[in-house]
This record gives C-alpha cells, sequence and structure tokens, in this order.
C-alpha cells in the first residue's frame, strides 16, 4: 500500500510512468471506486446537487476518451495501467481539492474576498497540476510530445468539466 501511494506521489511529480503501474483490473477497479466516492464528495461541496451523477459522467467520459486515444494510436496493452495512473493522480486532485472547499465552507465570507480569492486560485492551479499529470501520462503512454499531450489533455479536462457541469 505504501509503495503505491509512494507511486503515485512520485507521478504527481513527473518522476513515474504508467509503465511502473502493474496492469491489474482489480486495482484499477478499487481505484474507480475510490476516485467516484472522493469525486462525490467534492462535487458535493462545491456543485452541491446530482454529485454521483455528475462525477460517474466525468469519469466515464475521461476512460472514454483515454480508450478511445489508446485505440487511435494502437497502445490498447498500455489503456488499462495508463487509466489506473490518470484515476490514482485524480484521487490526489479530489482529496486536496476537497480540503480546498472544506476550508471555503468553515470560513465563509468571514475572511474577506482576498482569502475565496486565494482558495480559488489554489483551485486552479491543482486543475493545471493534474492538466499536468494526465499530459505526462499521455506522453509516456503513447509517445506523444509533451504539447500535444498537453493540448489533448486540456480538451479532455474542458469536456468532461462541460459535462459534468451541464448536467
Amino acid at each position: 500500500m505504501t509503495n503505491l501511494m509512494m507511486f503515485f506521489l512520485e507521478l504527481l511529480q513527473l518522476r513515474r510512468t504508467p509503465a511502473d503501474l502493474p496492469s491489474s483490473t482489480v486495482l484499477f477497479a478499487l481505484l474507480f471506486s475510490l476516485n467516484c466516492v472522493l469525486g462525490t464528495i467534492a462535487h458535493a461541496i462545491f456543485v452541491s446537487n446530482d454529485s454521483l451523477l455528475r462525477t460517474l459522467a466525468a469519469e466515464v467520459l475521461l476512460l472514454a476518451m483515454l480508450a478511445a486515444l489508446f485505440w487511435l494510436k494502437r497502445a490498447q496493452p498500455r489503456f488499462l495501467q495508463s487509466a489506473t495512473a490518470a484515476t490514482g493522480a485524480s484521487i490526489v486532485m479530489f482529496c486536496m481539492a476537497i480540503v480546498i472547499g472544506l476550508i471555503y465552507q468553515s470560513t465563509g465570507t468571514s475572511l474577506g474576498p482576498a482569502l475565496n480569492g486565494f482558495l480559488g486560485l489554489m483551485l486552479l492551479v491543482l486543475l493545471l497540476w493534474f492538466v499536468s499529470v494526465l499530459a505526462h501520462i499521455l506522453k509516456t503512454a503513447l509517445g506523444l510530445p509533451f504539447w500535444q499531450a498537453m493540448l489533448i489533455a486540456m480538451a479532455m479536462n474542458v469536456l468532461q468539466i462541460a459535462l459534468a457541469h451541464g448536467l
């Protein structure tokens, strides 16, 4: 368990690749379930309605887009490891977003607009960090240049956010 946690921390630092993960359907299923739970909590904090539906729609869309990319690049054998890596990174990001959301909810407007702006900036940095990690996963798994992987990761996140908030 500790090795897995260290892997994801190193992945978030762009030091590890999805190929370093075991290709395990059970591990993916466990991480996907945990990701859906944490995503539901995060959506409940920030959006507060239909949290489970929004989370499931966003996560299934991400997996579908990943599957399509890996199919187009004829890299299907690397899909499970990459999906597991993206799901694990998402878990860590959801944990951080939940903490930021709880801080925001507990302070409300009592600390003024400067703190609210800072918390919003932290969420933006968190989103950009996740896009960078997703780009790193795509770059290493599909052999893309980083700029292409970054554009694809940004497009995937925009579609995910649009779907989750459009429901």
